[in-house]
């Protein structure tokens, strides 16, 4: 079907075939649409600017965040004048038309927390090893050595017991890293040939003090057959050399070292044990049994204990330090001897 120029029918497809920027047939008279460049090149704007019209000004009290959004409303050319109250916050609005609206929208400064809502947690300690350790220590004190587990660990820190596998295998490197951190505390002196004996004496005392006084840490020494943390090592070296110093042999040094290690950890688990006063009553009791046990025994049964039973009864931390200086002395017997021979 043809089209006429007085307002005829445009065919549909010819229509959307007309290209921008070219005379399109809508059915009635239309000007031709300028692109954007002919617009800067000609130096129009597709839409004047209005003037004559004051800007808007609006004063606000208090100190808010807001947010303004324009209507376009009405007709006019009245002054209007709007006064909103938001919270704590007076808006007061003034244009010069109606026939531009402002809605505006207050947002007040938060609340701060209420103190009794609180949370009585103290903040997650930072996880790593040190504070896996420092934590099962604590547990350690608290409420004893199997007590200590990567669960109860993890719930001290506040956190899974997954995430503690991703610094310690399991519990018993858990708890081979606790005695290392104990005896990191341990001062050896630079090894003396004259006075090597009151040295090493000296160190074990120290040795067991300190395990003494975190019950637990003595039997983890005892269950431990070769350390291989590095303070351990460390002291171990150093006590090596408090023997080689005295003269002894290397085979002699090593085995040495190690009835002193085995004596001290036994002496500190015994000391850990008799701390508590529940301990100490059932010695005394136990003593108490076995003295009226012997009254009973035939004559010429048991002769030597019975002869020492007074004696064994005296036993204390004296005997532990007696001990010490009976293995001591026989190393250093054991030095001469290798002395006198080479």
């Amino acid at each position: 079907m043809r089209s006429t120029c007085s307002g005829g029918v445009r065919s549909p497809t010819r229509e959307r075939r007309a290209r921008p920027g070219r005379w399109r047939w809508t059915g009635r008279t239309v000007r031709r649409r300028r692109s954007a460049p002919e617009r800067a090149r000609t130096g129009h704007p597709r839409r004047p600017a209005r003037r004559g019209r004051r800007p808007v000004q609006w004063w606000t009290t208090g100190s808010s965040a807001c947010s303004c959004q324009r209507d376009r409303v009405g007709r006019g050319d009245q002054i209007h004048r709007t006064e909103r109250r938001s919270f704590s916050t007076n808006i007061v609005l003034l244009t010069n038309s109606v026939r531009d609206k402002y809605s505006v929208r207050v947002t007040p400064e938060p609340l701060p927390r209420q103190p009794w809502l609180r949370s009585g947690r103290s903040p997650r300690r930072q996880l790593s090893l040190e504070s896996i350790i420092e934590a099962a220590l604590e547990l350690l004190s608290t409420d004893g050595l199997d007590a200590v587990t990567m669960r109860k660990v993890a719930q001290r820190l506040d956190t899974g017991a997954a995430s503690l596998y991703a610094y310690v295998r399991d519990k018993a490197e858990l708890h081979e890293l606790m005695l290392d951190e104990v005896m990191r505390e341990l001062e050896v002196p630079e090894p003396d040939p004259e006075c090597w004996q009151q040295q090493l004496k000296q160190v074990g005392l120290q040795v067991t003090r300190l395990m003494a006084s975190r019950p637990g840490i003595a039997r983890i020494a005892l269950e431990t057959l070769i350390p291989t943390t590095p303070h351990t090592l460390d002291k171990m070296d150093q006590m090596l050399a408090l023997l080689l110093a005295g003269g002894l042999s290397a085979d002699d040094a090593v085995v040495g070292a190690d009835i002193l290690s085995l004596y001290v950890a036994a002496g500190a688990y015994e000391q850990a044990r008799q701390t508590s006063e529940r301990a100490a009553h059932e010695a005394a009791e136990r003593i108490d049994k076995i003295r009226d046990y012997l009254q009973l025994v035939p004559a010429g049964r048991l002769p030597h204990l019975i002869a020492l039973a007074p004696a064994m009864a005296r036993q204390g931390p004296h005997g532990y330090e007696l001990g010490l200086d009976l293995i001591i002395d026989g190393l250093a017997a054991r030095a001469a001897r290798t002395a006198a021979v080479d």
